[in-house]
């Protein structure tokens, strides 16, 4: 594994409470798996999606590496990995000659762990099975306070995770990466299974109805916003006195931010002051 230039001093290994000391490096696509490491599986389909994308565009997120005394592992990004050595071996060889760009990080074997669930978690689509297997290794004498901590969420979010599972199983883990309930819907759900409010099939239909109608709610917002005209207009119509310049500008930037968001192009006027 060759190591990129990287000028910092070496700290001493972290703790629970401290961030991990990361390094970026350049490894083979070879890398190994580690065999204490449960990975999130990902479909055919994906993986040859991200493949072309990664053909197009490079890799855009390195993959997360751990090393012990002896070899270096892959802790996340498998589904980066396979779809680099899914390119055909012309392609990865123009790409990824001098290896694949990577982030080492330092601690124990349970910090790699706890890299890859804070990993997933950020994900849209991340359902409870995806970090399921590996969250119970790390509540292996730990508290839930604890593997919060590590993993840099809160108690209650480890308990809803755990309590989706329990109570929910593989219906809500699927219907979470389908997009078809939330996790905090699911959460609620979980919850009230446990207390014996209800069924799960009831909980898991109201999670579903409650889900639909946040989406609803948040598409027509969108569509009630105003158009970038109307902002601008808006603007224009200011008061020429009670507001600072800084306040202004912070709305001009919204204005602009707005238009880049929405693709829509900036009014003629305010391109000419640029």
């Amino acid at each position: 594994m060759k190591k990129k230039e990287n000028k910092s001093a070496a700290v001493a290994k972290p703790s629970v409470s401290q961030p991990l000391e990361s390094t970026p490096v350049l490894v083979d696509v070879g890398i190994a798996l580690h065999p204490n490491i449960i990975y999130r599986e990902h479909s055919e389909e994906s993986i040859k999606s991200l493949s072309v994308d990664i053909a197009q565009h490079g890799l855009l997120q390195p993959l997360v590496v751990w090393q012990d005394k002896e070899s270096a592992f892959l802790i996340a990004g498998k589904g980066r990995l396979d779809a680099i050595r899914l390119l055909s071996s012309s392609k990865m060889n123009a790409m990824f000659k001098e290896g694949v760009p990577a982030m080492q990080i330092s601690g124990t074997i349970d910090d790699a762990r706890a890299a890859m669930v804070r990993e997933n978690v950020h994900r849209e689509d991340m359902a409870p099975g995806d970090i399921l297997p590996t969250l119970n290794q790390l509540l292996e004498g730990r508290q839930q306070k604890d593997v919060a901590k590590l993993i840099g969420k809160s108690a209650s979010w480890v308990s809803g995770i755990l309590s989706i599972a329990k109570e929910l199983g593989d219906e809500a883990n699927e219907a979470i990466k389908d997009g078809d309930i939330s996790v905090s819907q699911a959460a609620k759900a979980a919850k009230e299974v446990k207390e014996g409010k209800t069924t799960k099939t009831e909980a898991l239909a109201k999670a579903r109805t409650k889900t639909k109608a946040m989406k609803d709610a948040g598409k027509e917002r969108e569509d009630k916003r105003p158009s970038l005209k109307v902002l601008w207009n808006r603007y224009k119509g200011l008061p020429s006195k009670g507001l600072t310049t800084g306040a202004r500008m912070r709305i001009l930037l919204g204005i602009v931010e707005f238009s880049v968001k929405e693709t829509e192009e900036l009014p003629a006027e305010l391109e000419a002051s640029e």
